[in-house]
């Protein structure tokens, strides 16, 4: 599973396609799956509300 397979997965669920989204265990750390990955759905998740008027210039996620 690529990145870009996780973002597309994304797409689908906020589109109502999927139920769920899969994150293959190569994109595990410990017991969770890698911070970036987390940050990038979370993201992805509210990108679509973000105005021009007041953009994202920087996120700062603490794990």
């Amino acid at each position: 599973m690529t990145f870009d397979d996780v973002l597309e997965q994304t797409s689908a669920y906020l589109a109502g396609e999927k139920d769920s989204i899969t994150i293959s265990n190569n994109w595990s750390q410990g017991r969770t799956v890698y911070g970036g990955i987390s940050s990038a759905v979370l993201f992805a998740c509210v990108a679509d509300k973000i105005t021009d008027e007041r953009p994202i210039k920087t996120i700062n996620v603490n794990f």
